[in-house]
């Protein structure tokens, strides 16, 4: 997409039949031309989601890159018959990170350290994973950016305003304006997605609900009655993937009878199965397979082993949450749904909303977000 162009956004209502579902909520019959630049990115512990909006043919462009900053090397190796990696370099009062798709590889390599904690948010690194979003998603200006927060972190909800609101240099190229910038809570982007996409949105803003997102560092979970939270059974629980890619690779490591800690590799193959041939029927099958020193090994048996893990922070939800049995609806969203959804079914044992390629339902609903808000002081 260009750095200037921007298409009419109706063009997603209309193509997915949503217009009647807006014309509902605006309580307006007809819109005119509406092409204001609205963009989404979900900075996450693990993955950085984004989108710069929808393309010309009314989709949605969503893509994302692990949450890692990595000091960029002095020098590229690129070229002749290696290939260029796919990364941005983003420059930060002379420090340069790298930051993409491919920058855990330098990442696995340099001793980078995850910042797991509140001040996460006010990091370098944090800031880099932002503008190498804005630098993928290549616009020169946003009327809106929407942002999301763990539910325990929203108090950080102004400073994350200030912080992005305004002008970036985001590369020698590019520099990003932004006018405005919405912080939500994380598991709101999950709410809206079902909302809109799943035509649920005047069911959902009368009833009561859960939203459960097991994100990287968090087990988030927010009850709400329509759109106002209730903050005492809501609550962010640090026991999200990165609680259960220890447990499992602490099971590897007592299997190889040495330290392993490569949660790259172990969260790689949750998320892409390898095929393998099945010697006995000689089909190919899906296998979460991790391979060490030339050894593969199942990771089936080490993610049993992460049960424990996954319960408790089930256990603390619905500590907190209290019952279920006056919960209208119930939706599971996050990267880290693969894991989580059967114990979760489970536990609850009700039936639970979820969007297609739930990875991307937060940066999803926060687009969404944005443009309801533009609508709503544009459309009059």
């Amino acid at each position: 997409m260009s750095k200037k162009n921007n298409p009419n956004i109706l063009k997603y209502f209309e193509k997915n039949n949503l217009v009647e579902l807006l014309k509902e909520i605006l309580e307006k019959d007809n819109f005119e031309e509406f092409n204001l630049s609205i963009g989404a990115i979900d900075v996450g512990y693990g993955n950085t989601k984004y989108t710069s909006g929808i393309n010309e043919k009314g989709d949605l462009e969503l893509d994302m890159f692990p949450s890692v900053a990595p000091l960029a090397p002095q020098q590229s190796m690129a070229g002749g018959l290696l290939g260029k990696r796919n990364v941005k370099i983003i420059d930060i009062e002379g420090t340069k990170y790298e930051i993409g798709p491919d920058a855990e590889l330098t990442a696995n390599n340099s001793g980078t350290v995850k910042n797991l904690n509140e001040n996460y948010i006010f990091s370098e690194q944090y800031k880099a994973l932002f503008l190498g979003a804005l630098a993928y998603m290549n616009k020169e200006h946003y009327d809106y950016i929407v942002l999301g927060l763990p539910v325990n972190y929203l108090n950080n909800t102004e400073k994350l305003q200030e912080m992005f609101k305004g002008e970036h240099k985001v590369s020698e190229s590019l520099n990003c304006t932004i006018d405005n910038v919405i912080v939500v809570p994380q598991p709101l982007g999950a709410f809206y997605d079902i909302a809109i996409n799943q035509e649920k949105y005047f069911d959902l803003i009368e009833e009561t609900n859960l939203v459960i997102d097991p994100g990287f560092l968090t087990y988030d979970f927010l009850t709400t009655y329509g759109l106002k939270p209730i903050e005492s059974r809501s609550d962010a629980l640090n026991g999200g993937m990165s609680r259960v890619l220890h447990t499992i690779a602490n099971s590897i490591s007592d299997t190889i009878d040495k330290p392993y800690k490569d949660y790259a590799s172990i969260d790689r193959a949750i998320r892409k199965p390898k095929k393998v041939k099945n010697q006995e029927t000689g089909k190919f099958e899906p296998m979460r397979i991790v391979k060490i020193a030339g050894k593969e090994y199942d990771l089936l048996p080490h993610i049993k082993n992460s049960t424990p893990t996954i319960e408790n922070a089930i256990n603390h939800m619905t500590n907190v949450v209290q019952t279920y049995d006056d919960l209208n609806n119930i939706i599971l969203a996050g990267g880290a749904d693969s894991i989580f959804e059967k114990k979760i079914r489970e536990h609850i044992g009700r039936e639970i909303l979820k969007a297609e390629n739930a990875i991307y339902s937060n940066v999803r609903g926060f687009w969404l977000i944005g443009v309801l808000e533009a609508m709503k002081i544009l459309v009059k």
